[in-house]
């Protein structure tokens, strides 16, 4: 039985994303960015979404390094790589969170008078 897509096929295609797409994507950012009236906020984006390939890439070599040294049809394997995924996706989400986040006016910051 032949695999239909190899690991080295996917380690070169994730190398080819984390080296080609930050540069365009930080290019439309900067396009975009001079078109809108939010532009802290599309430079943000455009640097989270940069990072996201090389991060991808990252995040497939430690799951290629778990699963050869834990098996790839063991349990323990599948819960390294749950916990993993897990506090990657709630830390990811907590810095996105923040960094997508636009301050808001208060109008609770009325100065008091007598």
């Amino acid at each position: 039985m032949k695999e239909l897509v190899t690991t080295s096929e996917i380690n070169r295609l994730f190398v080819i994303l984390a080296l080609v797409l930050p540069l365009p994507v930080l290019v439309a950012t900067m396009l975009i960015s001079r078109f809108s009236r939010v532009t802290k906020l599309w430079y943000r984006a455009g640097i989270a979404v940069a990072l996201a390939a090389p991060f991808n890439l990252l995040l497939w070599k430690i799951y290629e390094a778990n699963t050869h040294h834990l098996g790839l049809d063991t349990v323990n394997n599948v819960l390294v790589n749950l916990a993993l995924f897990v506090v990657v996706g709630v830390i990811g989400g907590v810095i996105i969170a923040k960094l997508m986040s636009v301050p808001q006016k208060s109008d609770s910051q009325e100065p008091e008078g007598d």
